[in-house]
């Protein structure tokens, strides 16, 4: 049973970070000026930092011979297409928060999964990170 609910809380987990807000970012393209070329740019790359978190997650998920499902976007994120990157950066910073909380909780809680422990603590590693990075823009405009 400690197997199966570890399993589905990896794979909660995997739906949580592909339909992230930082990944709905990458695939609506929030506008940015000359001024926040930076600021994209930093954005561009965790986004695809994430990404490559995904997809090591989702390995995981299939080497243990289960459904790798990424799920969908809410459909509040529609309320995010077409905007500027400084109206979506507060909002990236809030989901950013939540997905480190979860990957603090599912960490605890897969104790006694060695190899699930391993990688969650790597993600949410980076993860951290990238929640600090978009607080440190935040905090420059």
């Amino acid at each position: 049973m400690a197997e199966n609910e570890s399993n589905d809380r990896l794979s909660g987990l995997l739906v949580e970070l592909s339909r992230s807000l930082l990944q709905y970012a990458g695939e609506s393209w929030p506008w940015s000026d000359a001024k926040q070329s930076e600021q994209r740019h930093v954005v561009d790359q965790l986004i695809s930092r994430q990404r490559v978190q995904i997809g090591r997650l989702a390995e995981l998920i299939a080497s243990r011979q289960r459904i790798v499902e990424f799920g969908t976007y809410p459909t509040n994120y529609t309320d995010f297409h077409y905007v500027g990157l400084d109206c979506i950066l507060r909002k990236l910073v809030e989901n950013e928060s939540a997905i480190v909380a979860s990957l603090d909780e599912a960490l605890i809680a897969a104790s006694q999964d060695e190899e699930a422990v391993g990688l969650l603590g790597q993600i949410v590693d980076i993860e951290r990170d990238s929640l600090n990075q978009l607080k440190s823009l935040l905090n420059s405009e």
